[in-house]
């Protein structure tokens, strides 16, 4: 005879081995993290990244996110991607990666913002280019190597 899957007694299984593994890495010093790169404000991502980070934190995973703005490039896009992926997580390089990504995001919120306000009536193609010089810029200033 079928047995009857309910959606919270298979949730539960899977809370619970992802439990035991997330254990486990963190007996060998690693620690299991998930990474949350949002674009803009979607307030159905916002539920989405919610749900992810609740789950994540009951099942004892960190958590750490990264915020662009709607109109950010997809070069700065890119760019937060290939430097989270080129270090190791739990390693000082991924530390590292992870601050620098969280301020480059920032600037990139902080520049959109005042790209905003300065020309409410750039059109997406102008906002992109003009974070794209004032990346380069805050880059060649700050000595951070940012691909954009």
């Amino acid at each position: 005879m079928a047995k009857l899957l309910l959606g919270k007694e298979v949730t539960d299984a899977l809370n619970a081995k992802l439990i035991e593994r997330a254990a486990a890495l963190k007996e060998k010093d690693v620690t299991p993290t998930l990474g949350i790169l949002r674009i803009g404000e979607n307030p159905s991502d916002l539920s989405y990244e919610k749900g992810a980070s609740k789950r994540a934190e009951l099942i004892g995973i960190e958590v750490k996110k990264f915020l662009l703005p709607e109109d950010a490039s997809k070069e700065a896009v890119l760019s937060v991607i290939d430097k989270l992926n080129a270090a190791k997580p739990g390693s000082s390089e991924f530390e590292a990666a992870s601050k620098e990504m969280t301020e480059l995001s920032e600037e990139l919120q902080a520049t959109s913002e005042k790209c905003q306000k300065l020309a409410p009536n750039f059109t997406k193609e102008q906002k992109q280019r003009f974070l794209k010089a004032a990346m380069k810029f805050a880059s060649a200033s700050k000595k951070i190597k940012i691909d954009v």
